[in-house]
């Protein structure tokens, strides 16, 4: 797993890097930290990333998944751009810590897979 910037890096917290490298553990992943105003990071973007053969410095993110921190239900899995019209997000799962959405989305994926709601 790497990281969009070396800031949201060093923001993550060391446990949650060290679920995201477990399950995550290629440089053929990449996340995007949303971090609030108070230093908490909040929204994980997973992308895939490819790395460009011919300009070794370019890299395409494309958007994987997204683990979001709810107040009340703890984190959220959900994946944005899906529907017909790749206009609504498509919730799959609540989990009471971090690890256990991250370690669902490493084992279940995203393809194929059935929301328990759409927005």
């Amino acid at each position: 797993m790497i990281y969009y910037t070396y800031e949201q890096a060093k923001a993550v917290p060391t446990q949650m890097d060290i679920v995201l490298q477990k399950y995550f553990p290629t440089n053929e992943w990449g996340c995007n930290v949303l971090v609030n105003l108070e230093g908490v990071c909040e929204l994980f973007e997973i992308c895939k990333v490819e790395h460009d053969a011919i300009k070794r410095d370019r890299q395409i993110w494309t958007h994987y998944a997204n683990i979001q921190w709810c107040d009340k239900d703890g984190w959220e899995l959900n994946e944005q751009f899906k529907g017909e019209h790749e206009n609504e997000m498509w919730i799959y799962g609540y989990f009471k810590t971090f690890g256990a959405a991250i370690r669902n989305l490493a084992n279940k994926g995203t393809i194929n897979r059935k929301p328990i709601k759409i927005y």
